[in-house]
């Protein structure tokens, strides 16, 4: 299957994949967004939880998976696979008349296995190992990787990302504030710059053929 090889960060690999102005201004929005995030990790940026919060993470999940906000906040640490560099898409949360509940991936299609870019993988690997002495290995393989031992609310990740894009004044092409959803959009741009091939990409994106 596809794997990243590049050992530097995948936003990096995103900017080079776009120099010349080949990206639409709702791709460079996202980017802008991302390099925001590190400049202020590198800084200390003293906006609340910024390193490697709930919010970071899933914004990565987003951008560096292609995860749709409901496979975000419904990943599990025993779907993270370190050893093989993989996520496996299993599970999804879901908020329907007021109440939030666990279920299968929207589609056959949408259960899927996606590479694990590394940048990622390190900052994944730096909570699971933060959480294991306290957690244990059987108990924290069933917890979410969001959240802990109870999933994160697919509306409050979606509220906090609109909070930030607000933040950071990130609006797309059409004069529209950036949305969670589009970190998807950026993560196909991205692989077929780097020419993967539609079907593939389609594939790891979860669409039905």
């Amino acid at each position: 299957g596809l794997k990243f090889t590049n050992q530097g960060s995948f936003c990096v690999g995103v900017e080079r994949a776009y120099v010349g102005g080949t990206s639409n201004a709702r791709n460079k929005t996202v980017l802008k967004m991302l390099s925001l995030i590190q400049v202020g990790e590198r800084a200390g940026s003293d906006m609340p939880n910024m390193v490697n919060s709930e919010l970071t993470l899933g914004v990565r999940l987003g951008l560096s998976a292609g995860l749709r906000r409901k496979e975000i906040c419904g990943l599990r640490w025993r779907d993270v696979d370190f050893g093989e560099g993989t996520i496996r898409v299993r599970n999804a949360v879901t908020e329907a008349n007021g109440k939030t509940y666990e279920k299968a991936p929207k589609s056959a299609s949408s259960r899927r296995d996606v590479p694990l870019e590394p940048d990622l993988a390190g900052r994944l690997r730096a909570k699971y190992d933060a959480l294991l002495p306290a957690v244990g290995k059987a108990k924290l393989a069933g917890g979410y990787v969001l959240g802990n031992e109870r999933w994160y609310l697919p509306s409050r990740l979606g509220k906090e990302f609109s909070a930030l894009a607000k933040a950071l004044d990130l609006v797309g092409t059409a004069g529209t504030r950036v949305c969670l959803h589009d970190l998807r959009h950026t993560y196909a741009t991205f692989l077929i710059a780097r020419g993967v091939d539609v079907k593939t990409v389609s594939s790891l994106m979860g669409h039905a053929d």
